[in-house]
Order: C-alpha cells, then sequence, then structure tokens
C-alpha cells in the first residue's frame, strides 16, 4: 500500500529535475533543424573542411573563425542544447574528442565539453561569437579608465585599454618565425605588456614540432620561453599560442631545412 505513494514522490523528484527543460522544450522542426546545422559544422571540422565549416559560421563571426585556432577534432557529440525564449538562439554544450599534447606524457585523445553558440541568420541556424565572449579577459571584459588627476602626455587618462584587441596586443613574442634542423631547439619569448595575468594554450600543426612553455600562466611585465624542438621527421608549420580563454592567436612559423 505503500509502493503507491512511493512511485508518486519518485515521479516528483524527477519532473522537478527536468522542469526546465519541458519550458525550454522547442518546436521539433526547429530543433532538428539546429542539430543538422550542429552536426555539419563539427563533422566538417573533423575532416578538416574548414571552407566548408565557414559556409555555417555566422556574418560577424568570419574574422573570427578565420583567425581562430583550428584544433584536429577526432569525434564530437551533441551533448546539450539550451534555447533562449522565442528559439532564434541557442547554446550547445558538444563533447569533443580530440589528441592533446603534454611534455612527458605520450598523446592520447581526450573528450572535452566545448560550448558553443547558435542563432538564426537569415533563416538558417549558424554558429557564432558573441562580442562579449570576444572581449573576455582573465579579470573581466575590457573598457576605458577613467579620467585621473594630473595631466600628462595621454591627456590624464589611465593607459587601460578600451578593448580586448588593444589588450592582447600587448602580449607579443621576440620573433614569429625561426628556421631549424631536425634535432636542433629554438627559444621564443613571449612577453606580457597588459595589466592582467594571461594563460596559454599551445599546439603544433605539424606532429614533428613539439613546442613546450616553460609559464602556462603569465604574470603582468614577466615573460616566458617558448621552446620549439624539431624531431627528425620535423615539417615546416605553425606553432600557435592561443591566448585563453577567448583570446586571439600568436602564430610561430618554423620553418624546417
Amino acid at each position: 500500500m505503500y509502493r503507491l505513494p512511493l512511485l508518486f514522490a519518485l515521479a516528483a523528484v524527477l519532473q522537478a529535475q527536468d522542469i526546465g527543460d519541458l519550458f525550454n522544450k522547442p518546436p521539433a522542426d526547429v530543433d532538428r533543424a539546429l542539430r543538422a546545422r550542429i552536426t555539419e559544422f563539427y563533422q566538417s571540422e573533423v575532416k578538416g573542411d574548414f571552407r566548408h565549416a565557414e559556409t555555417l559560421v555566422a556574418e560577424d563571426t568570419k574574422d573570427y573563425f578565420y583567425n581562430g585556432l583550428k584544433p584536429k577534432y577526432l569525434s564530437f557529440e551533441i551533448q546539450k542544447v539550451k534555447y533562449n525564449d522565442d528559439f532564434t538562439k541557442a547554446n550547445t554544450v558538444i563533447l569533443i574528442e580530440r589528441i592533446l599534447d603534454f611534455p612527458g606524457f605520450p598523446s592520447q585523445p581526450v573528450k572535452v565539453p566545448v560550448p558553443s553558440a547558435w542563432k538564426l541568420e537569415n533563416g538558417k541556424w549558424c554558429w557564432y561569437v558573441s562580442e562579449e565572449a570576444r572581449n573576455a579577459s582573465p579579470f573581466g571584459p575590457m573598457k576605458p579608465g577613467p579620467p585621473v588627476p594630473g595631466g600628462g602626455p595621454d591627456g590624464g587618462k589611465m593607459p587601460i585599454p578600451a578593448t580586448a584587441a588593444d589588450f592582447f596586443s600587448n602580449v607579443k613574442p621576440d620573433k614569429q618565425s625561426v628556421e631549424m634542423k631536425p634535432g636542433s631547439v629554438e627559444h621564443v619569448t613571449i612577453s606580457n605588456g597588459t595589466t592582467g595575468m594571461v594563460a596559454f594554450d599551445v599546439q603544433s600543426s605539424s606532429a614533428g614540432l613539439r613546442p613546450w612553455l616553460d609559464h602556462s600562466e603569465v604574470k603582468p611585465g614577466e615573460k616566458a620561453v617558448l621552446a620549439i624542438t624539431a624531431l627528425e621527421n620535423a615539417r615546416s608549420g605553425t606553432v600557435n599560442l592561443r591566448i585563453k580563454p577567448y583570446g586571439p592567436v600568436i602564430a610561430i612559423h618554423v620553418t624546417v631545412k
């Protein structure tokens, strides 16, 4: 006689857990169209067909997509989709499988959850990155600083950049290209001239080039040294340092002779 109340109680708990999803449930054709576009976009990323992937990118994000780091994806899986109230935008979580390289550890595939945002543009779902996300910094969105007492060559304003692009332009390598021979090592010094901590994600476009950064996080006014080792099978390529989480990519071009 106690089983029925217990079942009702369990059902109430499950309903409470899913109540948000019930109110966010989209029309079937909308959800089907979005999932098809997500699948098309990430399947192009898996194939390395970035020209086709670009056709699924929103107009205001195309330059960001062109200049962004494009790691090799092995597989993907749509984990979660959450729509806005009128089903014209959606935030998704994609489980991405990719190879991660760490010094001293063998390369191996790892699955990591990656957020992505989508919006309707001319009636079709497109991948995009908002201006807020692009202007994110380790300590919040960058804004112009207020005037400070006293004069100065800058008219009395604090030397704080107005945009994230201005902020990250103060993160500089001492060289943007190196020439190497198989078996050699080259070093590039990265200077953090900003007012905040910056963190890096380092990747190589060539399997024979092994980059290693002595500091993955660099404090204001400090430097990090990037060591690039060319293995015997090394080919010319690019070592990319992406400033996390949404910063630009610093490309170091490597020529192997």
